[in-house]
């Protein structure tokens, strides 16, 4: 049997504050224009929509989940695809808080939100082992 561990809430809400800070730094670099600035809460949604769906349907991570050595996967553990990445990441995006409780609501004890419910998703620790073959030993200070 293949044993998950489900990534913390806070190692998913700090992940996600990550990417929303990078995310709003690069959409305010580009929609700078005041022409734009009225439009661009809407847009920076839908950047950071497109950002989470494009990085974690190629390997299950953004960079915040990157920073916490979690990962996106299917339920089984097995990779997802765009589509997949893509419900979980609408939800994320544009309804979050809604997300959130429903899923609490739904399935309190594996910690999902509803669009992972619907993209049959959820958010893993990976395992921080040694290369195959490899043994790290930590040095003991000297009294």
């Amino acid at each position: 049997m293949k044993k998950l561990y489900l990534a913390t809430w806070w190692e998913r809400f700090f992940a996600w504050l990550i990417d929303v800070v990078i995310v709003g730094i690069v959409t305010s670099i580009i929609f700078w224009n005041p022409l734009v600035w009225p439009f661009s809460i809407g847009l920076s949604t839908l950047v950071a929509f497109l950002y989470w769906t494009v990085l974690e349907g190629y390997n299950g991570q953004s960079i915040g989940k990157m920073i916490f050595n979690i990962k996106m996967t299917g339920e089984k553990g097995e990779k997802i695809d765009y589509v997949r990445a893509g419900i979980s990441s609408f939800g994320k995006a544009f309804l979050l808080p809604i997300d959130v409780i429903i899923g609490l609501i739904a399935r309190p004890e594996n910690k999902v939100r509803a669009f992972n419910i619907l993209s049959h998703t959820v958010v893993i620790k990976l395992e921080s082992k040694p290369p195959e073959g490899v043994k790290y030993i930590k040095r003991r200070r000297r009294k």
